[in-house]
């Protein structure tokens, strides 16, 4: 029977599956049938990755973009409040429907235009963002 590549003293019953030594029962990792250098080597590359993946790190994190949305539902509940309460009447709907790339714009009645305005100008700064977490994660991948 061969004997183990790593220490040199007992029989070879596995072979290690990233670089093929042969390896001894005490020798094995039982997690993925490796020898110790691949092991280490594994969980250094894995704990590389894991720190390259960490895009959430500053200000797009989820935690605060759970408080930024959670104040935005807010801040609109206030202004239909606050609308209601001085007898605000309808005068101009707009929205905007974003279906991947292509933006739908409807409106409707004397305001229309400047709904549709603020509304744009809210759209353009959501892809703003959205960019700039991409560029964000792709910066953070790439050193």
């Amino acid at each position: 029977m061969p004997v183990c590549e790593v220490c040199g003293e007992r029989p070879a019953k596995y072979v290690c599956q990233n670089c093929g030594r042969l390896v001894c029962e005490s020798c094995v990792t039982p997690e993925g049938l490796l020898c110790p250098e691949c092991s280490t080597l594994l969980d250094r590359r894995e704990e590389i990755e894991d720190s390259q993946f960490n895009v959430f790190s500053g200000f797009l994190n989820p935690i605060n973009l759970f408080f930024m949305s959670v104040l935005l539902i807010f801040i609109g509940f206030f202004c239909i409040m606050l609308g209601s309460i001085t007898g605000g009447r309808l005068e101009g709907l707009g929205a905007i429907i974003m279906i991947g790339p292509i933006p739908i714009i409807v409106g409707a009645g004397p305001l229309s235009t400047e709904v549709i305005l603020i509304g744009v100008a809210v759209t353009i700064i959501a892809v703003i963002l959205f960019v700039l977490s991409l560029y964000e994660r792709r910066r953070s991948l790439s050193s």
